[in-house]
């Protein structure tokens, strides 16, 4: 039994764990303007390539003794290349996940922040963790939208909605 109290957060919650940026900043790349998702796409293969060959130099500095501060470092880089994997592996899948993305250009730091649209692609990673689910919450005003912004198939799953 999975236990969600205050459910009417989740929504937030699940946002900022599939939310990422990428920026010319952190791994000195080129971010042109970008036009639609299908560009973005690539500049976040060419951005994943050069996290991962980050990650693999962190992890060989990490044999001969990397600091606090660097562990720190190599676990954001960890984050973020799940994040990668999951926004490349929910746009090349038969029916893509819609994202907004947004390029934002401050001194000389270009960043464009993706957001998916909903985020019901990506809730079953928590729900089939568990065969059975109580939401808890006072402020659900609609059951309907709330279950389906969060991946939850009235039909299918109503006698298990309550």
């Amino acid at each position: 039994l999975m236990i969600i109290d205050e459910c009417h957060n989740i929504e937030s919650k699940f946002m900022n764990f599939v939310s990422f940026s990428v920026d010319n900043e952190l791994l000195s790349i080129d971010i042109p303007v970008m036009k639609d998702l299908d560009e973005c796409l690539e500049l976040v293969k060419n951005y994943k390539d050069k996290v991962e060959n980050f990650i693999a130099g962190m992890e060989e500095k990490k044999e001969t003794g990397i600091t606090k501060n660097e562990l720190g470092i190599l676990e954001k880089f960890l984050n973020l290349n799940d994040k990668l994997d999951v926004f490349i592996y929910s746009r090349e899948k038969e029916n893509p996940t819609n994202y907004i993305f947004e390029r934002t250009k401050k001194d000389n730091v270009t960043r464009i922040v993706f957001r998916p649209i909903e985020i019901g692609d990506f809730t079953h990673r928590i729900y089939d963790m568990a065969n059975k689910i109580l939401f808890m919450s006072a402020t659900i005003l609609n059951i309907e939208e709330f279950t389906h912004n969060n991946g939850i198939d009235l039909e299918e799953d109503r006698k298990s909605v309550v």
